[in-house]
């Protein structure tokens, strides 16, 4: 049987009440921007802890489309660049990890190990230099530069992982096919 040593339960009660407050902190901005989104934008800031007198839904469809371009765009553009990109990085990842994996060139060893090298290099040496090659190719403010690559395996990370998966599947299995 468990005793209660005194001063525990006040303890207890105290660290609780502490906790509660604690919360009350951080979950009342987020429950005053929820409700300050059916808010007229009059009402907003003049009586901050009311309920909405009457549910405005007008400030989403204005916040939908309120810049040149609405949100709808943005989700059709990042849809598109990610079909591609998976579709490039799959076709192309995949057959370069077979050919390091199961095919004997010469010269394998060396190109693998150039390759798992450039996991080496922070992204950001390579930023300037992608984006002078990509000016010079007339691919600035153009979906070209996020989809192009995709499809020339240049994702060594991945071309890791699908090598080091092809090593895994016996030989007896490509035999087989």
């Amino acid at each position: 049987m468990n005793e209660v040593r005194p001063g525990h339960t006040r303890n207890e009660f105290l660290r609780h009440m502490v906790l509660g407050f604690a919360a009350i902190l951080m979950i009342y901005p987020l429950l005053w921007m929820i409700l300050s989104a059916f808010k007229p934008d009059d009402q907003i800031f003049t009586n901050p802890t009311s309920l909405p007198t009457s549910f405005d839904l007008s400030n989403f469809y204005e916040g939908w489309v309120a810049l040149r371009v609405s949100f709808t765009t943005f989700y059709q553009n990042s849809f598109l660049i990610a079909i591609f990109a998976v579709i490039g990085n799959l076709a192309a990842c995949s057959l370069t990890a077979f050919a390091f994996a199961r095919l004997e060139f010469p010269g394998r060893k060396i190109w693998f190990t150039l390759m798992l090298g450039t996991l080496m290099l922070p992204y950001h040496v390579t930023l300037v230099p992608q984006y002078v090659m990509f000016l010079k190719l007339g691919w600035v403010d153009s979906f070209l530069p996020l989809i192009i690559p995709k499809f020339l395996a240049v994702d060594a990370f991945f071309i890791f992982l699908m090598v080091q998966f092809f090593r895994g599947i016996p030989r007896e299995i490509d035999e087989a096919a």
